[in-house]
């Protein structure tokens, strides 16, 4: 797969201190077209599918609360809403796998980050009343870090695989 990258440079000239200018950059000649730069066509990136994990979806959640209870807990200080929101997390996580077994549906990792992101919102009390008080950070920065877990959880290969995810 071949990414490319289309660069437009503007003419410029900066000084700096003492005088010192930056070199000039020029434009590409009109030779230069789009279809030159890329000989490839654009591509999109397929989804990962959670299929990999299995069907132990309770197990697969008290991972995944452990996981974000402790990262927020390390990148803040630990709070009870840490381990509210992770006990959500966890919750809102086998609903939606329970809800898209039974339907025949495949879950990919953005669409279990977007659905958790809306729910905490509608359940968390994004006004500091509710899972969220006190806390530092709100829905979509969990979301986030649920893509982040199942991204390392699932592996590049695609094959699941144990990870200690505390970069998550």
């Amino acid at each position: 797969m071949m990414i490319c990258f289309l660069l437009t440079v503007l003419t410029f000239h900066v000084s700096l201190p003492f005088h010192m200018p930056l070199p000039a950059f020029h434009r590409p000649s009109p030779s230069h077209s789009i279809t030159s730069l890329c000989s490839s066509p654009p591509t999109t990136i397929p989804d990962l599918d959670l299929s990999v994990l299995g069907n132990n979806h309770v197990t697969e959640a008290n991972l995944l609360s452990a996981t974000i209870g402790r990262h927020l807990n390390d990148s803040y200080i630990p709070q009870r809403s840490h381990y509210l929101i992770a006990q959500t997390v966890a919750a809102l996580y086998v609903t939606a796998r329970e809800r898209d077994n039974k339907a025949g549906v495949v879950t990919a990792v953005t669409d279990i980050m977007i659905e958790i992101a809306e729910k905490l919102e509608k359940v968390g009390g994004m006004d500091q009343t509710g899972i969220f008080e006190g806390a530092f950070i709100n829905n979509w920065d969990v979301g986030n870090l649920v893509s982040d877990y199942f991204v390392a959880r699932i592996g590049v290969e695609g094959e699941p695989h144990m990870c200690e995810c505390r970069h998550v």
